[in-house]
């Protein structure tokens, strides 16, 4: 069970940093401007201000001999789509035009959003 929520909350700060934080950026002549994670932006500890609660839904399953199950995925899947939506939603009440179509979402992106810059 701690090895599962070990799991789960990691994919949860993953999920975290893909929507908010992680971004491969390039200059105009293709060189690489975040080479290091002193230019590229991982989530730590610092960024995390909230754990999720986990409830676990114990099933069996027989689609293998060992009866194994995989459940890491689901603390990264989810966070992503529920941040962009929560972020669209709450630019659509100045902005009803307003789309999410990428991430991470950072300040000068909802600022670019916000202004009808694409």
């Amino acid at each position: 069970p701690l090895t599962l929520e070990g799991q789960l909350l990691g994919g949860y700060a993953h999920g975290l940093g893909y929507a908010l934080f992680e971004s491969a950026q390039y200059d105009s002549d293709g060189s690489l401007r975040t080479p290091s994670f002193l230019d590229y932006t991982i989530v730590s500890t610092g960024e995390i201000t909230t754990t999720p609660e986990l409830v676990h839904i114990e099933t069996t399953t027989d689609s293998n001999p060992e009866n194994f199950k995989g459940a890491g995925e689901s603390g990264t899947i989810p966070v992503p789509a529920a941040i962009a939506n929560a972020i669209e939603d709450a630019l659509r009440q100045r902005r009803p035009d307003a789309v999410v179509d990428h991430l991470p979402m950072t300040p000068d992106r909802i600022v670019e959003l916000l202004n009808g810059d694409k």
